[in-house]
């Protein structure tokens, strides 16, 4: 036999137990709103290559306080260097440090004093 398999290598091969699969890697909790969360949903930055490269905050009440930039390379307006996508929505540092799309169960129902 040349470099074959022995039914004793079958066997200790079938006798090992099998691995388990680990599963997909849960991410950090984004209901923690400070800098080290932000840091660990690893931010994007502009990408020339992308149909629309300057990455915009989609809060309609962003809280940035910084005014656009034009850009040097193609003469676009450049609103945020850096944003994080949660539920495939694009957010700045100041609206995630501020709490924007943060699923509090408080603000599920208002109240009226009427």
């Amino acid at each position: 036999m040349t470099g074959g398999l022995t039914p004793e290598d079958i066997k200790a091969l079938l006798a090992k137990p099998e691995k388990k699969p680990r599963g997909k890697k849960k991410g950090p909790d984004t209901s923690v709103r400070d800098i080290q969360t932000w840091l660990a949903l690893a931010p994007q930055s502009r990408d020339m290559n992308r149909e629309q490269p300057d990455l915009r905050c989609e809060n309609p009440n962003c809280v940035d306080p910084r005014p656009p930039k034009i850009s040097a390379l193609d003469g676009s307006e450049i609103k945020h260097h850096f944003c994080v996508q949660i539920d495939n929505i694009y957010i700045c540092r100041y609206c995630f440090l501020d709490g924007y799309l943060l699923n509090d169960p408080n603000q599920l129902s208002l109240t009226s004093d009427g």
